[in-house]
């Protein structure tokens, strides 16, 4: 769906703000990775080789982008 509304409502009230979890989990002593692209994903491999600590993946999504399953869904 490209438009910022879906047969329920608009979407203002479940989009927030951009914020950076991974850098909140680095403050709290955790590692912290943001993924925007398939390639970000090489620092969560790099991690489960050592798995020495806890990890917490800030996977930013594509708000534009609806699954048709999901537009299906809300139909």
């Amino acid at each position: 769906m490209h438009d910022s509304t879906l047969a329920s409502g608009p979407l203002e009230l479940v989009r927030f703000p951009d914020t950076d979890f991974a850098a909140l989990a680095r403050a709290a002593g955790a590692e912290g990775v943001t993924a925007r692209t398939a390639a970000d994903l090489d620092a969560i491999a790099d991690w489960l080789a050592r798995r020495d600590g806890p990890l917490v993946v800030d996977a930013k999504i594509t708000p534009d982008f609806c699954a048709e399953w999901l537009e299906e869904a809300f139909k």
